[in-house]
């Protein structure tokens, strides 16, 4: 990664502290120009870091939130593969999330997806592993690993870097963009992987919702097919009350996360959609006893995973009877 700018700090990475790819190679370096450590990235293959600069420098002119900033791209003379130059973030925190902290992750993610669909472009990578935060603003969330995302047709032009002093002005053809979005097949699959991670995120708060299997590298569709329908199984038992409620943000959190892993592309909830649901536009005192410390303590009290004291309905159940 030859470049007089660039130092290399080591010959490998420490691990927790920068992210990892069996795609490429990641060297830790030293910006001699600005003093600063910068991460080096080169792809094994040379279409993919081609196209990643082309999708990064596209999105960092238009300013899209939450995107990894490429600061510098370069070939390198020894392989002829670009070389990537990025800012060194840090990882996700371990352990269980408070739920306040997983709506602030998943609405950072759902501005970038719902930036990037309504440009035609799909990042078709998102798991937890493309997910860092920034150093100097650990609750600002950065999505990473653009290698795989793709244009749904022509790429459009580089937004300008300096736009006019009006507001928010539209060229042709980002008004021909938001005329003709692409198509549920083309997004949703980002979508599907978001809910992935939020249900990973969730499995604490909602009991009995096999949201441990969505930590496996081998998830299938028909298992988020389970997990959808029994989130709605659970919803409808507590609205019928045969069951002990979720409180209403955990109850909100279920329902969006039910939508989002529906195995119908064409009726999954889209990113704009997300952004409207009530789990991310509830005040934060909707939040309240649902860090995760409290919770714990909590479910330990009732000795119920999740679910405060409860006392059934003494409502009976509707008997249905067969006729033969």
């Amino acid at each position: 990664m030859s470049n007089p700018r660039y130092t290399p700090t080591s010959d490998g990475l420490s691990p927790g502290t920068t992210p990892h790819s069996t795609r490429s190679q990641l060297t830790p370096a030293l910006d001699t120009t600005t003093n600063t450590p910068v991460l080096l990235k080169q792809p094994l293959e040379q279409q993919t870091g081609e196209q990643e600069a082309v999708i990064l420098k596209n999105l960092n002119a238009r300013r899209i939130p939450n995107v990894v900033n490429l600061l510098d791209c370069y070939v390198d003379e020894g392989t002829k593969r670009p070389v990537l130059v990025f800012p060194v973030l840090k990882p996700l925190p371990p352990g269980n999330l408070n739920l306040i902290t997983i709506a602030q992750f998943l609405r950072a993610m759902m501005e970038t997806l719902a930036a990037i669909h309504e440009l035609r472009i799909a990042h078709l990578n998102l798991s937890t592993a493309s997910l860092m935060l920034d150093p100097e603003h650990i609750d600002s969330l950065t999505v990473i690993s653009w290698g795989r995302a793709t244009f749904h047709g022509p790429s459009p032009p580089p937004h300008p870097h300096t736009p006019p002093p009006t507001a928010h002005p539209q060229t042709a053809t980002e008004a021909h963009l938001l005329a003709h979005p692409p198509p549920p097949s083309f997004t949703s699959p980002d979508i599907y992987a978001a809910g992935c991670i939020l249900g990973q995120w969730l499995d604490p708060y909602l009991p009995n919702c096999s949201l441990t299997y969505l930590r496996s590298r081998l998830v299938r569709k028909s298992t988020t097919t389970y997990i959808s329908r029994k989130l709605i199984d659970h919803l409808s038992a507590q609205r019928m009350q045969a069951e002990p409620p979720w409180i209403p943000i955990v109850a909100d959190a279920a329902d969006l996360l039910s939508r989002m892993l529906d195995p119908d592309e064409e009726i999954r909830i889209g990113a704009g959609e997300v952004l409207k649901h009530a789990f991310l536009t509830k005040g934060e005192e909707h939040f309240a006893g649902t860090d995760w410390r409290s919770w714990k303590s909590e479910m330990d009290r009732v000795a119920v995973r999740g679910r405060p004291a409860w006392k059934p309905s003494m409502a009976a159940e509707p008997i249905i009877r067969m006729r033969g």
